[in-house]
């Protein structure tokens, strides 16, 4: 069994990647499903972001509010970092304990984790391959723009918070392209997706 990650950066299309693997029946774990669980009021990681950040980042219901925090963590390298040390360790410890269930209970020869973060987080040695979606960096913030409504220096202080798409090309085992179409999309996911199946 083959124990893939899925990573790129912000913007460069892996939800849409995630989409078409799943269409084909693979087994994918997100890690942005699994960040979601663990913020939950009262779960361990909400205790360390609101006791990192204070209560000012709560919605009155007790969530935290994640477009008050973006915008604290996008601007401030130090408090990016914060979030980090409060995070990916329970992020990444829920992430293989959700993949040995997987291996445990799935007939299938491929399991992919959708890690956006994964190079920054130096957690290749987690992976037998690791799969990068890329897209140039004026596609990226085109996107950004369009999907969160962001301002063209709000785009691309996002794209500036994570390591460049070409510097992450010298980790990848496998590269989906995602200049394109979402036809030629589909195509590029799928060769990646046979080649790993025939491994």
């Amino acid at each position: 069994m083959i124990f893939a990650g899925l990573t790129g950066s912000i913007a460069t299309g892996k939800s849409s990647v995630c989409s078409i693997f799943k269409a084909l029946e693979t087994s994918v774990i997100e890690a942005d499903m699994l960040a979601r669980v663990i913020v939950r009021p009262g779960e361990e990681g909400w205790l360390s972001v609101v006791q990192s950040f204070g209560e000012g980042i709560l919605l009155p219901d007790g969530n935290i509010d994640r477009g008050k925090l973006g915008r604290i963590i996008f601007s401030d390298i130090t408090a990016r970092d914060k979030l980090n040390n409060c995070l990916h360790p329970l992020i990444i410890k829920k992430l293989l304990s959700e993949a040995e269930k997987f291996k445990k209970s799935i007939s299938g020869s491929l399991i992919i984790a959708d890690v956006p973060l994964l190079i920054e987080c130096r957690m290749q040695g987690y992976f037998d391959k690791i799969i990068l979606v890329y897209s140039d960096r004026e596609t990226q913030i085109r996107r950004l723009i369009k999907r969160n409504n962001l301002t063209s220096e709000e785009a691309e202080k996002r794209v500036n918070s994570q390591i460049s798409i070409e510097e992450k090309i010298e980790f990848a085992d496998f590269i989906i392209d995602n200049c394109g179409s979402f036809e030629d999309l589909k195509i590029n996911a799928r060769d990646v997706f046979f080649k790993l199946a025939e491994a």
